[in-house]
């Protein structure tokens, strides 16, 4: 569900959930300015591994949240998973990233 082009908009880490050993869903919200979050509708999920290709703890996922933005706009629906999640809206499989 990406937004539709115009001003690009702040996203905002809400929360996070482990869903596995080695797995975490990022809760982010879009907002649509300075009035905030744009509600429950703007939450998305992103998986994302804690363990890099060596098997290794990632010290963090800072490169992930740095290039998120552009992923909102571009390739997002291509990441789209069939999770669910009452939580946000939708959820989306970085766990590759």
């Amino acid at each position: 569900m990406p937004p539709e082009s115009g001003p690009e908009q702040e996203l905002l880490l809400g929360g996070f959930l482990l869903t596995g050993p080695d797995t975490v869903r990022l809760y982010v919200d879009r907002t649509d300015g300075p009035a905030g979050p744009a509600g429950p509708a703007a939450r998305i999920g992103v998986d994302v591994s804690l363990l890099d290709r060596g098997g290794r703890v990632r010290g963090g996922c800072t490169a992930l949240m740095a290039a998120l933005p552009s992923l909102v706009r571009g390739e997002l629906d291509q990441n789209a998973s069939e999770a669910e999640d009452p939580y946000c809206a939708g959820v989306y499989d970085f766990t590759y990233w």
